[in-house]
């Protein structure tokens, strides 16, 4: 009696003879790449002094543009707390 060989098995076996492992990896890495893209780091979450956050006009769950300068307020922050 013969051993049983599935398609999968079969499909297996010739993905190796062809040498499609690199390929098969490739193409997976690329379908992977847009997944992690669309990846978004969450905001910061900061603590304001209170004189500063009545300045403002902020308070708890405000989100808020920061950066060292006004023309490149590039980091999104949260106000977690007023102290």
């Amino acid at each position: 009696m013969e051993p049983r060989v599935t398609p999968r098995a079969k499909w297996i076996a010739t993905s190796r003879s062809l040498g499609l492992g690199p390929l098969l990896a490739a193409w997976s890495a690329l379908i992977a790449v847009p997944a992690v893209w669309a990846q978004e780091t969450p905001p910061l979450s900061i603590a304001v002094e209170r004189g500063l956050a009545e300045a403002l006009g902020v308070g708890v769950g405000d989100t808020l543009q920061v950066g060292p300068s006004p023309d490149s307020l590039r980091r999104t922050v949260v106000v977690a707390a007023v102290y």
